[in-house]
């Protein structure tokens, strides 16, 4: 199972580094300034509004797509209506589709 996880874990990185949209794939020029952090997060809590949300926590917004962000990760997202709409972005969910948020807390592990 322990490698299983390994496995998944570093799928998932490099689908960060490069098919997040976001922003650009990652640079091989760039692969020697990138440190690691994984994020372990709990289970999810529905909420009803973005008056819930929080940037010190996580939003995870679903429609048609789920897209999620840890706090604190991305500059410039101080306040839940920022928080929302990167979230929205991320999953690909136009605002005036519906969709359901839930928030969650998250333990950081870095290199």
């Amino acid at each position: 199972m322990h490698e299983r996880i390994v496995d998944e874990v570093a799928d998932l990185a490099v689908a960060a580094a490069t098919e997040d949209p976001r922003f650009p794939p990652v640079s091989l020029e760039e692969l020697s300034g990138i440190s690691v952090e994984i994020s372990l997060l709990s289970e999810e809590e529905r909420i009803r509004s973005a008056e819930e949300l929080d940037p010190a926590s996580t939003a995870s917004s679903s429609g048609r797509s789920t897209g999620g962000d840890p706090p604190s990760r991305i500059e410039g997202i101080d306040t839940p209506e920022q928080q929302l709409r990167a979230v929205l972005r991320k999953g690909d969910i136009p605002p005036s589709e519906a969709y359901k948020m839930f928030r969650f807390s998250v333990v950081k592990v870095s290199e």
